[in-house]
């Protein structure tokens, strides 16, 4: 019935010559999905037991208050009372099977929500006191603008599109597979269109301008509700943006793999990668270090919003240096020339200039920043620099952008963070010295060693790290560290 109902839609549409009028497609498929929908009643969340129950105390409540009334009332309320807490429990052991047994939990833990909070106000990072305006909402929206304004401005300037015409076609069997790839229950763009509408329509065009618009969302992290800096932006961005973001990516990811673009060292969002794998190295490594008493150092390196400071020129710049196809990168250029993005406050929306880094929510954007990273990493000089094994040297390990860099020598990993540090720069990148940390993986007894003068900053010496989970410790045995019995 939904496609039907879309190539009549189709069909009868005027042609023009122009796409924005032959074309409007959201609006088609909307009415497609509407069309096609039928609603299911919700079954009640309370038994018909506690339907009179309620009624019983309704008419109680209501009629004369004598004293074996007003004690026949109080023992329906208790009645009531558990009456409800059960159904309510009912129905939650419900949701929890169903989850369970069809094995989509974020599903079931979606329907169990009652209710949805509201964006708290926010202030600037900066400014410790409450808000005193007297219209907190509107001062939301411009802290909001302030915030990421800046921290999306970049010096290159806004990206421009292409002027070169652009030679790449999506065949019809990559955005099928670009659809069924897609989650049904993702929450969709500004264009409300679902993706498990999109599957029967697959042969479909849209202007690329509104596809580039992102509503975005604020998550909040931790720390203070109130400082906007708490918050992790979230692109909610169109359902064919995604489709056809989703076919870029796998003809980007294709080349990679043909190009052998990322080593082994990078695990991050790579199929048969996880972080298991480097996990597992660095127990060995901390196990025969321990064994043969070599020295060993690690350095767990943290940067600060890397998907969102990332240079856009940066990310053209390696793409080219690794050959990928110019008619790729032409395209994925165009999409990011006519981006934009908003943060909706109640009825304001806070219109954000980005002028940098990638979209969190985009299937894109996690292969287009490993890419870059590693063109970044590629410049360093690593020539026989690491922890040496058999005569060949690991600098580093990596899972997007945690980068854990190893050495035999205190001194040579300094060297490596300060090369870290000022490549990383060259694409937007910014070590964040609070919370990166190091170590030493042998058990030799020198507490007071230090790393230090790396841009100014002393990184701490901990003794014990806990990364996925694992927990990292040189003076425990590797079962200890893993967390499994001796």
């Amino acid at each position: 019935m939904l496609r039907t109902f879309a190539q009549t839609q189709l069909e009868i549409s005027p042609l023009h010559g122009d796409v924005n009028e032959d074309y409007d497609l959201t609006r088609i498929i909307n009415c497609s999905t509407d069309h096609a929908t039928s609603f299911q009643p919700l079954p009640p969340r309370v038994s018909e037991r506690t339907r009179q129950l309620f009624q019983l105390r309704r008419s109680l409540q209501y009629g004369g208050k004598s004293g074996l009334q007003a004690v026949e009332y109080a023992e329906v309320c208790k009645l009531v009372r558990k009456s409800l807490k059960e159904d309510l429990r009912a129905r939650h052991l419900a949701i929890l099977r169903k989850a369970v047994q069809s094995g989509q939990f974020r599903a079931g833990r979606k329907e169990l929500v009652y209710a949805r909070h509201s964006l708290t106000l926010l202030r600037s990072p900066s400014d410790r006191t409450p808000s005193s305006c007297s219209d907190p909402l509107t001062e939301t929206v411009k802290t909001i603008k302030s915030l990421y304004n800046n921290l999306y401005h970049s010096s290159h300037g806004p990206q421009q599109p292409p002027l070169d015409p652009i030679h790449i076609r999506l065949s019809t069997s990559k955005v099928e597979e670009a659809l069924k790839s897609r989650k049904t229950r993702s929450s969709p763009g500004s264009d409300r269109v679902l993706s498990s509408s999109l599957r029967p329509l697959c042969t479909i065009i849209a202007d690329v301008k509104k596809l580039a618009f992102a509503e975005t969302i604020l998550l909040y992290k931790s720390g203070d509700p109130a400082d906007v800096a708490n918050y992790r932006p979230i692109s909610l961005l169109p359902t064919i943006y995604k489709v056809i973001t989703k076919a870029l990516n796998t003809r980007l990811e294709k080349t990679a793999n043909n190009l052998a673009i990322l080593p082994q060292e990078q695990a991050g969002f790579r199929e048969h990668f996880s972080t298991i794998h480097h996990i597992h190295t660095l127990n060995m490594l901390q196990e025969k270090s321990h064994e043969f008493n070599i020295p060993a150092y690690a350095i767990f390196i943290d940067f600060e919003k890397v998907f969102d400071t990332v240079e856009l020129s940066a990310i053209w710049q390696a793409l080219e240096s690794f050959d990928v196809d110019d008619n790729l990168i032409k395209a994925i250029q165009l999409l990011y020339a006519n981006g934009s993005a908003a943060v909706k406050i109640g009825e304001f929306q806070a219109e954000l200039n980005i002028q940098r880094g990638v979209r969190q929510g985009d299937p894109l954007s996690p292969l287009l920043f490993t890419i870059t990273l590693q063109y970044a990493l590629n410049k360093m000089n690593f020539c026989n620099r690491g922890f040496k094994i058999n005569g060949k040297a690991l600098p580093y390990l990596a899972y997007a952008d945690d980068i854990v860099l190893l050495s035999n020598g205190r001194h040579e990993l300094e060297n490596m963070a300060r090369d870290l540090t000022e490549t990383s720069k060259q694409i937007g990148l910014t070590i964040n010295f609070e919370k990166t940390k190091w170590m030493k993986l042998n058990n030799t007894n020198d507490m007071d060693e230090k790393i230090t003068e790396i841009e100014g900053q002393t990184i701490r010496r901990v003794y014990e790290l806990c990364a996925s989970n694992v927990t990292f410790d040189f003076l425990l045995p590797t079962s200890t560290c893993l967390g499994l019995p001796d």
